[in-house]
């Protein structure tokens, strides 16, 4: 019964296109694009994301709050990952993958902090986890879509 009233809340997206700053793509820009989204992802190299469920499962298995609120400091790195991103100027052909990149930044981390209240809400625990599910697994599969669009421009 309990795991029949968890569902997936839709988070809305914070980053609309009109926030973006795009320009026309050529060569030059998309090299320009590619190096500054590796020098984002090198300055959150190490902050831990992709480890949340380390420090959630810690918490919860040890009861430990402090462990919790590590995974706190990791949704804010997501975050604080998606917001960069949002500086750094875009190739128009991009511009819908990166803006779906920046907000499941923000998504994983709305869905990460709902996973650090397991020990108080388990509802909004088990809840955060299928958000988490669905806005990972859509980030992985955009990176992947940018990742293939690097590699069919020459830049991997």
């Amino acid at each position: 019964a309990f795991g029949q009233k968890v569902s997936i809340e839709p988070i809305a997206d914070i980053y609309s296109s009109g926030m973006l700053s795009t320009i026309i793509p050529d060569a030059e820009s998309i090299q320009k694009y590619y190096n500054d989204f590796k020098k984002i992802s090198i300055d959150y190299q190490d902050k831990d994301i992709g480890n949340e469920f380390i420090f959630i499962s810690q918490g919860i298995k040890n009861d430990d709050q402090k462990a919790l609120d590590v995974a706190k400091g990791v949704a804010e790195s997501y975050r604080g990952f998606g917001k960069d991103l949002m500086g750094i100027t875009v190739p128009t052909s991009l511009a819908q993958i990166h803006l779906a990149i920046a907000n499941n930044y923000e998504k994983t981390a709305v869905s990460i902090e709902k996973m650090t209240l397991s020990l108080t809400d388990q509802m909004a625990g088990m809840s955060g986890v299928l958000s988490y599910k669905k806005y990972s697994d859509d980030l992985v599969a955009n990176i992947e879509n940018l990742e293939a669009f690097f590699k069919k421009n020459g830049i991997l």
